[in-house]
């Protein structure tokens, strides 16, 4: 009799764990696993987003990076972002390349594929053109980075853009005194 209750208890509490648990899909693109759990809809949806948009920007017919889906039982629901799992498929997409669109205060002056090598370009432009015994060196102004999405092959360059930054901006270096000097 103690046996039957106790299985009872047992068979009712695996029911209402099972009750509590909701299918979701644990995902892996070009043989990387991304954080998170998607639902199926919100999979699809990042999936056919990710497609038109490839289409799109590679302007003709692209193909999406390998991705594994595997279905998993969990009592959380799913968290997975749509918009960052399209958003890593759209960078792996064929004839479509991940980059940094360069803002000069708020104008476009290009596309580049690597941000750190256009950091190192404009800390040497600074090195180059301070002023001796400057506490501070600045551009005059405003630089951004964005990052988007382009045709494979269509990236600007660091050195054009570099060319286009030093002739549209001046250096600023601020002395111990506080005083500042303009490089050209």
């Amino acid at each position: 009799m103690k046996l039957r209750k106790l299985l009872l208890c047992v068979f009712c509490a695996l029911m209402l764990m099972a009750a509590g648990l909701r299918p979701a899909y644990a995902v892996t693109v070009s043989g990387r696993r991304l954080p998170g759990l998607w639902d199926g809809r919100e999979l699809q949806r990042a999936l056919e987003s990710a497609r038109a948009a490839a289409e799109e920007v590679s302007r003709g017919p692209s193909s999406l990076p390998e991705l594994r889906c595997r279905l998993v039982l969990s009592l959380l629901p799913p968290q997975g972002d749509g918009g960052e799992l399209a958003r890593e498929l759209l960078e792996g997409a064929e004839g479509v390349s991940p980059a940094f669109r360069v803002l000069l205060n708020g104008e476009q002056l290009g596309t580049v594929p690597d941000e750190s090598a256009l950091m190192e370009a404009v800390e040497t432009t600074l090195a180059c053109r301070a002023v001796p015994g400057a506490v501070a060196v600045t551009l005059d102004g405003n630089v951004a980075l964005d990052p988007v999405v382009i045709p494979a092959g269509s990236e600007t360059g660091v050195p054009a853009v570099m060319a286009l930054l030093r002739s549209r901006t001046q250096v600023i270096s601020v002395l111990s005194d506080g005083s500042r000097v303009f490089a050209g």
